[in-house]
């Protein structure tokens, strides 16, 4: 009986881990402020750089501030535009965690991401 119970509590706690183990992608929302009106075009020096730098820098997140972090962080915001898009518009794990990004750095932000995020 123990040993039924035990193999039952076992399974039960796997199939919960394995289940809360996901990856979402999310849609980005169509709100007008993350429906940026991408007028010119906007370059990771200095403008995006800037923005991450001030926003996202801190030590527990990107610790922006280094060369390194710097090349890191563009690498993913290259790789996962969409993702980055939703979560820097309100979506899932909302970035930055400090909170919400004043609307002028997040329309710079979403038309740098739509314009291919370059490195430029």
């Amino acid at each position: 009986m123990r040993k039924t119970l035990l193999f039952v509590s076992v399974l039960v706690l796997a199939a919960i881990l394995i289940n809360s183990c996901t990856f979402e992608k999310y849609e980005v929302p169509t709100s007008a402020s993350s429906a940026a009106t991408c007028d010119s075009t906007v370059h990771y020096n200095p403008t995006v750089k800037n923005i991450i730098q001030t926003n996202c820098g801190a030590p527990s997140c990107h610790g922006a501030h280094s060369t390194t972090s710097q090349l890191i962080i563009v690498s993913v915001l290259q790789g996962d535009a969409t993702n980055v898009k939703a979560r820097i518009n309100g979506v899932g794990n909302i970035m930055p965690q400090t909170g919400p990004l004043a609307a002028s750095d997040l329309s710079k932000l979403n038309c740098w991401l739509t314009q291919g995020a370059l490195n430029n």
